[in-house]
């Protein structure tokens, strides 16, 4: 049992430095600077535009998925649907 646990954590310790090194890279190698995108949005009167969008969408998604009838039912279109008539 014991050994268990140390595995679960030892396996935990490797992934978060993992995610951080990933992360880090994935900062450095992006042109964009997160805080310039946001103080430039803010400058603009953007910020509160994309923060209105950001919020419309998750209105329309929860933990049982899309709330909205038009993205809840792809009908004849689904992958599956098509996938099943080969």
């Amino acid at each position: 049992m014991i050994t268990l646990v140390v595995k679960r954590v030892a396996a935990g310790v490797v992934i978060i430095l993992f995610l951080t090194a990933v992360m880090f890279t994935l900062q450095k190698v992006s042109p964009v600077d997160p805080v310039h995108a946001m103080l430039g949005a803010q400058a603009s009167g953007n910020a509160e535009k994309f923060k209105g969008f950001a919020e419309e969408c998750m209105a329309e998604y929860d933990l049982d998925g899309w709330k909205v009838p038009d993205l809840s039912d792809p009908g004849a279109l689904s992958y599956h649907v098509l996938r099943g008539r080969e």
